[in-house]
C-alpha cells in the first residue's frame, strides 16, 4: 500500500477511527488518540505492521476483530478512490479556471463527502493534525497569535508527560490497573482454590529527582517565555523540582511557579527577578548555586537541566569551575541551547566551549519536536539513575 498518496497519516487515522464508528465499532476519544500514540512511539514497516498495531489498539472482542478486518480494507480501498477523485476534481477544474488563481477547491471535499460525517469537524481534526506537525517543527522565535496559544499547551502536556517515569516494577491498588494473578491465585489457595477476591496492580511511578536552571537574560528573550512554561508545567505534576533563573544573578523560583494559575507565576517573576532580560553572568550564577544550593540538592540520582544560549559576558573560569562541580556531583548534566536547532552551529562562544567538557547532553531546544526529543532522552537517563539508586 502506497501512504505517499494520502494526505496526512496522522490524519488518516484519525478518519479511520471516526470510519470505525460509523459502522458501529465502539472507539473512543481516548482510544483514538491511543492509536496516534502507538504509530508515534512504535511506528510501522509495512502496511501489515499498521494494520496489527490499529486492531491490537481498536479492537477489542473477538467480533470486533472480524469486523475492523472488513472495515480496515474497505475504508483504505475508499480513501485511495476519493483521494483519486480528488486529484482528478483539482485538474479538472484547473483546466477549466486557469487564470482565476483565487478559486481553490476544498482539498478535504471529497474525503467529507464518502464518510457521511460531520463535515466541518473533520476538517477541523485534520487541520489540526496538519497544523501540529507543521508548529512542532517551527521555531519558537517564529510563533505569533495562535500559533503561541496551541504551542503553551503542547508544552504543558509534554512536561507533564517528562515529569513521570513509570517503573518496570508494580504496586497493589484497590482499583482499576490490571489483574494480579499471583496474587489472586495465592489468595485463593487458602479457600480451596475458589476465587472470590480479585486483586489489582499498577506500574509504580518514578518521579524524577531535577534541578532546573533557566537563563532569562536579554539574548534568551525569544525563548525564556516558553522554556518558563514548561518549568511551570514541571512544577503541577511534580512539586519536589527544583527551578532557578538566572540573568547576572541566580534566583530560586520554586515557590512562584507553584502558583495557581500560569499568568500569576509570571506576575511574581516579575516581582521577584529585578535583573530579569539583563545581562548574562553564567559563571556567577551557577558558582552560586553551587555553593548555596549544590549541596542539598544534587547527588548522583539528580539530572540537572541547564537552558542557556551560552553567551557569558562575566569570568569564563567561574563557569568552568562550576560546571566541572555538577558533572562531579550530578548523576547527569543536560545543557539546552536554542541556537543549537540551526544546521550552521557550533559552539563557538567562550562560555559553551568552557562548559561542554562537563556536559553530558548537549541538544537544542527552539520548537516542539526538541522538546518531545528531550523527553525521550531524559525518560532513558532516568532509568540509569534509578538503576544505580538500586545498586
Amino acid at each position: 500500500m502506497n501512504f505517499s498518496a494520502y494526505t496526512s497519516l496522522s490524519g488518516n487515522i484519525v478518519l479511520f477511527c471516526r470510519y470505525l464508528r460509523q459502522h458501529g465499532m465502539r472507539v473512543s476519544a481516548a482510544e483514538q488518540a491511543d492509536a496516534l500514540r502507538a504509530m508515534r512511539e512504535l511506528g510501522f514497516y509495512s502496511a501489515e505492521s499498521l494494520r496489527l498495531v490499529l486492531r491490537a489498539v481498536l479492537a477489542r472482542s473477538p467480533q470486533e476483530l472480524q469486523q475492523f478486518d472488513e472495515l480496515y480494507e474497505a475504508f483504505w480501498r475508499e480513501l485511495e478512490r476519493a483521494q483519486d477523485a480528488k486529484i482528478r476534481e483539482h485538474e479538472q477544474e484547473r483546466l477549466q479556471q486557469p487564470d482565476d488563481p483565487a478559486r481553490k477547491p476544498p482539498s478535504l471535499e471529497v474525503l467529507k463527502n464518502w464518510l457521511h460525517g460531520n463535515k466541518s469537524e473533520e476538517e477541523k481534526e485534520l487541520a489540526v493534525c496538519s497544523s501540529m506537525e507543521v508548529l512542532a517543527k517551527k521555531d519558537f522565535s517564529e510563533l505569533h497569535g495562535e500559533e503561541l496559544q496551541l504551542v503553551m499547551q503542547a508544552i504543558a502536556v509534554l512536561a507533564r508527560s517528562l515529569a513521570t517515569r513509570y517503573s518496570r516494577r508494580y504496586r497493589s491498588v484497590r482499583r482499576g490497573g490490571v489483574l494480579d494473578m499471583k496474587k489472586i491465585m495465592r489468595s485463593s489457595m487458602r479457600r480451596g482454590g475458589e476465587v472470590i477476591d480479585l486483586a489489582f496492580r499498577q506500574h509504580k511511578i518514578q518521579r524524577l529527582r531535577l534541578v532546573m536552571l533557566c537563563d532569562t537574560s536579554k539574548s534568551m528573550d525569544l525563548y525564556s517565555r516558553f522554556l518558563i512554561q514548561f518549568m511551570y508545567s514541571f512544577h503541577h505534576a511534580d512539586s519536589r523540582i527544583e527551578t532557578f533563573v538566572f540573568s547576572t544573578r541566580l534566583h530560586r523560583i520554586t515557590a512562584q511557579l507553584q502558583q495557581g494559575s500560569f499568568r500569576s507565576a509570571l506576575q511574581q517573576l516579575s516581582d521577584s527577578v529585578p535583573d530579569w532580560s539583563g545581562g548574562t553572568r553564567i559563571g556567577a550564577s551557577l558558582k552560586t548555586f553551587a555553593e548555596q544550593y549544590g549541596p542539598r540538592l544534587l547527588d548522583a540520582r539528580t539530572l540537572v537541566l541547564i537552558m542557556s544560549d551560552g553567551w557569558d559576558t562575566g569570568e569564563i573560569d567561574e563557569l568552568e569551575q562550576a560546571m566541572q562541580y555538577l558533572h562531579a556531583r550530578a548523576g547527569r548534566v543536560i545543557w539546552l541551547n536554542p541556537l543549537a536547532g540551526s544546521p550552521a552551529y557550533s559552539p563557538e562562544v567562550r562560555g559553551m566551549k568552557a562548559a561542554m567538557p562537563y556536559i553530558d547532553i548537549f541538544a537544542p531546544v527552539h520548537n516542539l519536536e526538541s522538546l518531545k526529543a528531550l523527553s525521550r532522552m531524559v525518560h532513558g537517563l532516568a532509568g540509569d539513575v534509578w538503576r544505580k539508586k538500586r545498586r
